[in-house]
């Protein structure tokens, strides 16, 4: 198992000129990491990503958040499927986003 940072990003504050400002909030829980079979990853393609793994949190652990990040590096989650009282996340890159 693994640490992962599970990231909600909301947009209720706003500055002087009316643009929204972007607050994150988060959680560190432990989580499988597996593989993702090559049909996930032409689905993931798909819906614009390009898939990069699958991590498997409690349930009671995710609460919609949207991106997952492990060693620094950040990731969408794109779809997410319950399994046993487990959550399975599947992340990604969107299709042409800049990853340097």
């Amino acid at each position: 198992m693994i640490r992962v940072k599970l990231i909600q990003l909301s947009t209720d504050e706003y500055d002087s000129i009316g643009q929204p400002i972007e607050t994150e909030t988060y959680t560190e829980p432990m989580a499988d990491e597996g593989p993702i079979t090559q049909s996930e990853f032409l689905a993931a393609g798909q819906r614009g990503f390009e898939a990069q793994g699958k991590y498997t949190v409690w349930e009671s652990e995710y609460h919609g958040e949207e991106i997952l990040e492990k060693n620094g590096e950040r990731y969408h989650i794109y779809r997410t499927y319950p399994v046993n009282g487990r959550r399975e996340l599947y992340v990604g890159w969107r299709i042409g986003e800049n990853q340097s």
